[in-house]
């Protein structure tokens, strides 16, 4: 194959894994808008969650708190520029910072 059709051919081939990156991207940023969007409604039901009485749900209520104060707001910490950056620094993550004294382990 001559270098010139050699070089067209990588350069096409550049461009489709682009667009493709970009195209996938979007999709990633769409479907992480839509997860931040659930994650907040579920927060604000769960904050005025009744139980069976019409009266306040201590454990829902809780953690609708516990959502908001270790995850959704860590999470959003680093918005910027409409992509958000949770404190490992990656867009499109959500992170869990969990309450002083919590240790998780595998097991």
């Amino acid at each position: 194959m001559p270098e010139c059709e050699r070089k067209r051919a990588e350069a096409e081939k550049q461009e489709l894994l682009e667009s493709s990156f970009v195209r996938l991207s979007d999709e990633a940023i769409l479907a992480v808008d839509r997860v931040r969007k659930a994650l907040h409604r579920l927060k604000n039901a769960l904050l005025v969650a009744e139980n069976d009485k019409a009266q306040p749900d201590k454990v829902l209520r809780a953690f609708g708190g516990h959502l908001n104060e270790f995850i959704i707001v860590p999470s959003a910490r680093y918005v910027k520029k409409g992509r958000q950056r949770n404190t490992a620094r990656t867009p499109g993550c959500f992170t869990y910072e969990p309450p002083h004294g919590v240790v998780w382990t595998d097991g």
